[in-house]
């Protein structure tokens, strides 16, 4: 898997707040409430993004937003079978959007530092035992 640091704060800055289920947006806000978890793009080929949660993996063609499988995302709200993500790869442009929920899978092992750089640190290793 192709595990990739993610800066929350980073992630964060582009967004204006608002709560991913409302009318079908999906976006972070400041305080970090939306955020789930972190998983990782499981399957097969590419992962398109979608605006809304009844467009998640339908997005096909030049311009669409795909990740691909190993990219590891911020999670927040479900809605359906679509879960509300924050990809930011090293270029810095961040991501946001939905994903068909059952193209991620949880982080196996995550070493999570938030705090005023709130940032989550992913690493490659054994699924934890707890």
């Amino acid at each position: 898997m192709n595990f990739r640091a993610l800066s929350i704060s980073a992630l964060l800055a582009l967004s204006a707040p608002s709560t991913a289920g409302a009318a079908g947006l999906c976006e972070f806000s400041d305080d970090l409430s939306q955020v789930r978890g972190v998983s990782v793009v499981v399957g097969e080929g590419r992962a398109q993004f979608g605006a809304t949660p009844e467009a998640a993996g339908a997005c096909s063609g030049k311009g669409c937003a795909y990740l691909l499988p190993g990219d590891a995302v911020v999670a927040g709200e479900t809605s359906g079978t679509a879960t509300c993500v924050g990809f930011q790869p090293k270029s810095g442009r961040t991501t946001q959007g939905w994903l068909p929920s059952a193209r991620l899978a949880p982080a196996n092992r995550l070493s999570s530092r938030i705090g005023q750089r709130k940032q989550i640190d992913l690493q490659r290793g054994k699924p934890c035992t707890r």
